[in-house]
Protein backbone atom coordinates (compact mmCIF):
# COMPACT_ATOMS: atom_id res chain seq x y z
CA UNK A 1 0.00 0.00 0.00
CA UNK A 2 2.79 2.55 0.86
CA UNK A 3 4.24 1.86 -2.37
CA UNK A 4 0.82 2.43 -4.50
CA UNK A 5 1.06 6.23 -2.43
CA UNK A 6 4.44 6.71 -3.27
CA UNK A 7 3.96 6.25 -7.30
CA UNK A 8 0.84 8.06 -6.99
CA UNK A 9 2.91 11.04 -5.48
CA UNK A 10 5.84 10.85 -7.50
CA UNK A 11 3.40 10.77 -10.86
CA UNK A 12 1.28 13.85 -9.48
CA UNK A 13 4.88 15.84 -8.75
CA UNK A 14 6.15 14.57 -11.85
CA UNK A 15 2.94 15.75 -13.77
CA UNK A 16 2.34 19.04 -12.18
CA UNK A 17 6.74 19.93 -12.52
CA UNK A 18 6.51 18.63 -16.24
CA UNK A 19 3.41 20.41 -16.89
CA UNK A 20 5.35 23.80 -15.29
CA UNK A 21 7.90 23.56 -17.76
CA UNK A 22 6.05 22.81 -20.57
CA UNK A 23 3.79 26.36 -19.87
CA UNK A 24 7.20 28.04 -19.61
CA UNK A 25 8.23 26.68 -23.07
CA UNK A 26 5.33 27.76 -24.77
CA UNK A 27 4.88 30.93 -23.23
CA UNK A 28 7.09 32.68 -25.82
CA UNK A 29 5.45 31.30 -28.77
CA UNK A 30 1.96 32.45 -27.29
CA UNK A 31 3.66 35.98 -27.18
CA UNK A 32 4.67 36.11 -30.58
CA UNK A 33 1.51 34.56 -31.99
CA UNK A 34 -0.47 37.60 -29.78
CA UNK A 35 2.18 40.03 -31.14
CA UNK A 36 1.28 39.25 -34.75
CA UNK A 37 -2.38 38.47 -34.48
CA UNK A 38 -2.93 42.25 -33.00
CA UNK A 39 -2.47 45.55 -34.33
CA UNK A 40 0.42 47.90 -33.79
CA UNK A 41 -1.34 50.53 -31.25
CA UNK A 42 -1.50 47.82 -28.04
CA UNK A 43 1.98 46.41 -29.74
CA UNK A 44 4.06 49.47 -29.24
CA UNK A 45 2.36 50.53 -26.05
CA UNK A 46 3.29 46.93 -24.48
CA UNK A 47 -0.73 45.76 -23.66
CA UNK A 48 0.18 42.72 -25.22
CA UNK A 49 0.45 39.73 -23.27
CA UNK A 50 -0.23 36.19 -24.11
CA UNK A 51 -3.82 37.24 -25.79
CA UNK A 52 -4.18 39.46 -29.07
CA UNK A 53 -5.92 42.66 -28.26
CA UNK A 54 -7.42 44.61 -31.15
CA UNK A 55 -7.25 41.26 -33.54
CA UNK A 56 -5.84 41.78 -36.78
CA UNK A 57 -5.14 39.40 -39.82
CA UNK A 58 -4.02 41.92 -42.28
CA UNK A 59 -0.61 41.41 -41.92
CA UNK A 60 -1.46 37.27 -42.42
CA UNK A 61 -3.48 38.53 -45.72
CA UNK A 62 -0.49 40.54 -47.02
CA UNK A 63 1.96 37.46 -46.32
CA UNK A 64 -0.23 34.61 -47.71
CA UNK A 65 -1.01 37.14 -51.34
CA UNK A 66 2.24 37.31 -51.77
CA UNK A 67 3.61 34.65 -54.39
CA UNK A 68 6.66 35.35 -53.82
CA UNK A 69 6.22 34.19 -50.22
CA UNK A 70 4.19 31.77 -50.72
CA UNK A 71 6.64 30.64 -52.98
CA UNK A 72 10.00 30.78 -50.34
CA UNK A 73 7.06 28.83 -47.88
CA UNK A 74 6.92 25.86 -50.55
CA UNK A 75 10.56 26.04 -50.37
CA UNK A 76 11.60 25.65 -46.98
CA UNK A 77 8.72 22.79 -47.06
CA UNK A 78 10.68 21.04 -49.81
CA UNK A 79 13.98 21.51 -48.51
CA UNK A 80 12.63 20.45 -44.93
CA UNK A 81 11.14 17.40 -46.34
CA UNK A 82 14.05 16.59 -48.52
CA UNK A 83 16.76 16.89 -45.67
CA UNK A 84 14.69 14.80 -43.09
CA UNK A 85 14.12 12.10 -45.66
CA UNK A 86 18.16 12.30 -46.22
CA UNK A 87 18.90 11.97 -42.25
CA UNK A 88 16.55 9.26 -41.96
CA UNK A 89 17.97 6.97 -44.49
CA UNK A 90 21.64 8.11 -43.01
CA UNK A 91 20.62 7.05 -39.72
CA UNK A 92 19.04 4.00 -40.95
CA UNK A 93 22.53 2.90 -42.68
CA UNK A 94 24.12 3.68 -39.78
CA UNK A 95 21.73 1.77 -37.49
CA UNK A 96 22.41 -1.57 -39.68
CA UNK A 97 25.42 -2.07 -39.44
CA UNK A 98 25.86 -1.34 -35.62
CA UNK A 99 22.68 -3.97 -35.29
CA UNK A 100 25.04 -6.45 -36.86
CA UNK A 101 28.05 -5.51 -34.92
CA UNK A 102 29.86 -5.07 -38.05
CA UNK A 103 33.08 -2.94 -36.95
CA UNK A 104 34.51 -2.79 -39.65
CA UNK A 105 31.31 -1.62 -41.86
CA UNK A 106 30.38 0.79 -39.38
CA UNK A 107 33.92 2.57 -39.40
CA UNK A 108 33.13 2.80 -43.45
CA UNK A 109 29.36 4.17 -42.96
CA UNK A 110 31.10 7.00 -40.55
CA UNK A 111 33.19 7.94 -43.03
CA UNK A 112 29.91 7.87 -45.36
CA UNK A 113 28.18 10.37 -43.34
CA UNK A 114 31.13 12.30 -42.78
CA UNK A 115 31.33 12.90 -46.33
CA UNK A 116 27.91 13.43 -46.90
CA UNK A 117 27.64 15.97 -44.07
CA UNK A 118 30.07 17.95 -45.78
CA UNK A 119 28.11 17.75 -49.32
CA UNK A 120 25.51 18.93 -47.20
CA UNK A 121 27.10 21.90 -45.37
CA UNK A 122 29.03 22.89 -48.67
CA UNK A 123 24.94 23.26 -50.03
CA UNK A 124 23.47 25.12 -47.28
CA UNK A 125 26.62 27.52 -47.22
CA UNK A 126 25.86 28.47 -50.97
Amino acid sequence: MKEQTANRVFDTANFVILLFCTLICLAPFLHIAAISLSSSGPILSGKVSLLPVELNLEAYVQVFTDVSMIRSLGFTVLLTGLFTLLCMLMTIAIGYPLVLLLIHTVQKMIALVIQGLIVIMSIEIQ
